[in-house]
């Protein structure tokens, strides 16, 4: 190596051995791997860059940090609106890549915030009223296509701005709607190299992602193989048609996986089918016994199977519990009242919705004005 490549290879190493972004992580490659596979032109990712160091601050900090799912930019908008801290994209719609999802919710959020920021400085106020570019976590499961591809994903994802990426241990081809016996989990030593490859990834973007391990062992039926030594005591001794071993699943499942996850996430990620504070609160004392700094999230797959949408009251006591039980991202479903199709007022290519019609024009016309010809008569 150069000599300007080994003081690289050095800083990155210092980095990692005294920041307290990095206690507690395991990484099986080298500064000096990190500084081979940059090549010569450093990109800049900012803005998942940003919303990385913004999603490790609110989750360090003593206020509450409220996430929200969205399906679309449409209710990412929305979801910030309604002052959710951090946008949760649970997956990609049908026939749209993950990074594709979250490069149009960035889009909008960032739409979003030129277009308060042009009325603030037209009115002299100079104040926004909201943080709109909330961080936004994605999810990647294990199942897509081996190493190099789960490299180039995430690759992909942080390009287009994510500040955090859940990794999933089941198969994606194999997972039906909700948590059912249909789900099928990778051995636990394909999920561990995929998280690893996923620190590499983002190391040698030089962006801190938050990486989150989710597994599906709370109510996953099967496993693709018994390679991993790891698994062998939840095997049920049985096969399926396709040739996958049955295995038992439970809290017992789940937080053994968990345990062999921790080093290598910045966060460990419970999902529960209905709303589980039982269940929650043993997870967390499991892992959190182990790794007692930890990061925990946890998600509901189905809060409205069993509560309402609206009742606030319900979701707020369950928020309280899972506090307590020291889960420090909550994701508890949709901002209210937001649909697949949140607003007709989208503007084409941006998905920039959920904007009365005048702030966009008055935007456009800023935009315009500043060129020969005139405001736009319409947007």
């Amino acid at each position: 190596m150069s000599s300007l490549s080994t003081i690289a290879a050095a800083a990155i190493d210092r980095d990692w051995a005294t920041s307290q972004r990095w206690l507690g992580v395991e990484r099986h490659h080298e500064a000096d791997d990190v500084i081979r596979l940059r090549g010569t032109i450093r990109v800049e990712y900012s803005l998942a860059r940003r919303g990385a160091e913004r999603l490790w601050y609110l989750l360090h900090g003593e206020e509450s940090v409220g996430a929200r799912h969205a399906a679309s930019a449409e209710q990412a908008v929305a979801a910030v609106r309604a002052d959710a801290d951090v946008v949760y994209l649970p997956a990609a719609g049908v026939g749209q890549p993950t990074e594709a999802l979250v490069a149009g919710v960035n889009s909008a959020l960032r739409r979003a915030d030129q277009i308060e920021w042009a009325a603030a400085v037209a009115s002299g106020q100079h104040e926004m009223q909201r943080e709109w570019l909330a961080p936004v976590i994605a999810v990647a499961q294990a199942g897509f296509g081996g190493a190099a591809h789960a490299y180039e994903l995430m690759h992909a994802l942080i390009g287009a701005g994510a500040a955090g990426v859940l990794m999933d241990d089941q198969l994606p081809e194999a997972r039906r709607l909700g948590h059912g016996g249909g789900s099928v989990l990778v051995p636990t030593a394909q999920h561990v190299r995929m998280l690893d490859i996923a620190r590499l990834a983002a190391d040698v973007a030089g962006v801190p992602t938050l990486i989150g391990a989710r597994t599906a062992a709370l109510s996953a039926g099967l496993l693709t193989s018994d390679v991993d030594a790891r698994d062998h005591e939840f095997l049920a001794g049985e096969r399926s048609a396709e040739g996958y071993h049955h295995v038992r699943s439970g809290v017992e499942h789940a937080v053994a996986r968990a345990l062999a996850y921790a080093p290598h996430a910045d966060l460990v990620w419970l999902e529960t089918p209905l709303p589980d504070p039982h269940t929650a609160r043993i997870f967390a004392g499991r892992v959190h016994d182990q790794y007692p700094e930890k990061l925990l999230a946890y998600s509901c797959s189905s809060w409205s199977d069993r509560y309402g949408r609206r009742d606030t009251a319900a979701l707020a006591a369950l928020d309280r519990e899972l506090a307590a039980s020291g889960y420090a991202l909550r994701c508890l479903g949709a901002a209210a009242g937001l649909s697949a199709s949140a607003s007709a007022l989208a503007l084409p290519g941006t998905g920039a919705g959920e904007y009365e019609l005048e702030q966009l024009e008055a935007y456009f016309n800023d935009v315009v004005s500043t060129l020969p010809g005139g405001a736009v008569a319409a947007v």
